[in-house]
């Protein structure tokens, strides 16, 4: 009986979670409704909003200076020569 409590608890949590938040929308802005101060847990979130859990953890790598000079570089000689 405490488990289905808890269960119920979790299920209600899920959906007052939701119903401020829609599927529609990209990743992107699915990502962005990840709220890591709400009481739901951001695995139970992310399951909801239909989007990966590690990509809600994943912090992209800086792009080291060498490499952006290269892609402005670039971005300079197709200007120059479209």
């Amino acid at each position: 009986m405490k488990s289905l409590h808890a269960k119920i608890g979790e299920l209600t949590l899920g959906e007052r979670f939701f119903r401020g938040r829609a599927h529609q929308g990209g990743i992107a802005e699915r990502k962005a409704m990840i709220d890591r101060e709400h009481d739901l847990p951001i695995s139970k979130q992310a399951e909801v909003l239909r989007i990966s859990r590690g990509s809600v953890y994943y912090l992209p790598r800086p792009v080291s200076a060498p490499d952006l000079e290269v892609m402005r570089r670039l971005d300079r000689l197709h200007l120059e020569f479209p």
